[in-house]
């Protein structure tokens, strides 16, 4: 039988196995291609997709879900060589699965992930105080100091903000909480149109197409084109 130390050990060298290795920024920039092959799970990830309800449910209704992840690791360890086979050939043919999909796809493994753009007239998002802060004392400090850099602006901002007593800081917080009021509302009123406003879009969608504006770019231009 695996000791508890060498068997931890091997649990997380087979979740770190199943982890790509890009950096954070990558991962912000790129997600997983949509129809690239799934990879290959590790033994361990398949046991532990088996067994953690198991496991879960013989321990207290509260457990954290780092506690369960522990208690899954555990028994992981625990397990003799004989006992882990089954999730062994599983995961092997797995890797299978994985290689052969892979053998014959020829697309992208990641794309970008791109965020879904804001409607160019959706409501602005509410202020902070300390954004309200900045813009009253951003120009008074620019004014007093013409040479200094906007980034030592920003940090000296930061500091004043950070200084700043309740009392000071007071006006700005109350402005933000009437900015917070103010986005909400629109925002509802926003939501609430948006059946129409999907359909305005779709039926002016549908005259660009259809008389080129997509094209041409101008009135004119599609206007010239066209038997109107």
């Amino acid at each position: 039988m695996d000791s508890p130390a060498s068997g931890s050990e091997n649990v997380w060298g087979d979740i770190r196995a199943d982890i790509p290795t890009v950096t954070k920024k990558k991962r912000r920039l790129q997600k997983k291609a949509p129809g690239a092959p799934k990879r290959g799970k590790s033994p361990y990830i398949l046991f532990s997709m088996d067994k953690r309800d198991e496991i879960k449910s013989a321990m207290p209704p509260n457990s954290k879900v780092t506690d369960v992840m522990r208690a899954i690791a555990d028994a992981w360890s625990k397990m003799s060589e004989d006992e882990k086979a089954p999730w062994k050939t599983a995961a092997e043919s797995d890797k299978q699965r994985y290689e052969e999909e892979m053998a014959t796809y020829d697309g992208p493994l990641r794309v970008p992930n791109k965020r879904a753009k804001k409607h160019p007239n959706a409501p602005k998002r509410a202020s902070s105080a300390f954004l309200f802060y900045s813009q009253v004392m951003r120009p008074r400090i620019k004014a007093e100091n013409p040479d200094m850099k906007n980034t030592e602006i920003s940090k000296q901002l930061g500091e004043a903000w950070g200084k700043a007593t309740k009392a000071q800081k007071a006006p700005f917080v109350e402005k933000e909480k009437e900015d917070r009021a103010r986005y909400k509302r629109e925002m509802e009123e926003w939501n609430n149109a948006k059946p129409e406003r999907d359909y305005q879009e779709a039926h002016q969608q549908q005259y660009n197409t259809q008389y080129g504006f997509d094209q041409l770019g101008t009135y004119d231009e599609a206007y010239a084109t066209t038997d109107v």
